[in-house]
């Protein structure tokens, strides 16, 4: 049963990223095409707008065969059917889902591992939600996704688990997130500020001039006696 849980898990992660062409229409589709809307959204391939036209409505389309399968899933969970269920799930991921058909897949197989005691493989599936931006908290009181029908000791694991894979990505993003570099102006202001000889607080007026000049002279006087009578000692020694 681990051996059919771990091929089903295997083969979802491999086709999630499958195109879908035109022989898949019909599968995808389902009765709509029967009835005629096949010519409505098939163009000859020579003009520009027949593919752009096709994948408008194949999206559409295998989001609700996607959501189908879904509902499916979960009848077959709450009537026991694991397996069917995980089946269901797992084709779910392979029809072009939406981010939050995506999210109840992952989610929903996470339940269905976890019913079986499971903890890599609902680790794995859980770890698919959590990269489409799930709130695993926020989904357990969300009666849209299925109900842990497993030990509690699992879903302590799961809960740890979802806090610190959420840990680790904001750490990865904060690191990967470049510090901030200045410009080469804002430096040269940084650099301009530390520089300055600008003299804040001087008196400009007339007399705050003349009173400068006047000490410049009597300093200038007193240096010059100092100076000569230096002079005159080494000059004439007694």
């Amino acid at each position: 049963m681990i051996t059919q849980r771990l091929r089903l898990t295997g083969l979802s992660a491999a086709a999630s990223g499958r195109h879908l062409g035109v022989r898949n229409l019909r599968n995808v589709c389902g009765e709509g095409l029967r009835t005629g809307s096949r010519k409505n959204i098939l163009f000859s391939p020579r003009t520009g707008n027949g593919r752009a036209a096709r994948l408008s409505v194949i999206q559409p389309c295998a989001s609700a065969e996607a959501a189908k399968l879904i509902s499916q899933g979960v009848e077959k969970y709450n009537s026991g059917d694991r397996m069917g269920a995980l089946s269901k799930f797992d084709a779910a991921l392979t029809q072009s889902p939406s981010k939050k058909e995506r999210q109840l897949a992952a989610y929903n197989s996470t339940c269905v591992h976890a019913s079986f005691g499971d903890i890599e493989l609902a680790r794995f599936t859980l770890r698919d939600a959590l990269n489409t931006g799930l709130d695993f908290e926020a989904a357990l009181q969300d009666p849209e996704f299925l109900k842990f029908e497993t030990s509690p000791q699992i879903l302590i694991q799961l809960k740890r688990f979802s806090q610190s894979y959420e840990k680790s990505k904001n750490e990865v993003a904060t690191k990967e997130t470049p510090p901030e570099v200045k410009s080469f102006f804002d430096q040269a202001d940084d650099v301009s500020d530390l520089l300055s000889t600008e003299i804040t607080d001087m008196d400009t007026s007339i007399w705050g001039i003349v009173r400068r000049v006047l000490i410049l002279l009597v300093i200038g006087v007193v240096m010059f006696i100092v100076l000569f009578y230096a002079g005159l000692e080494y000059a004439f020694p007694k």
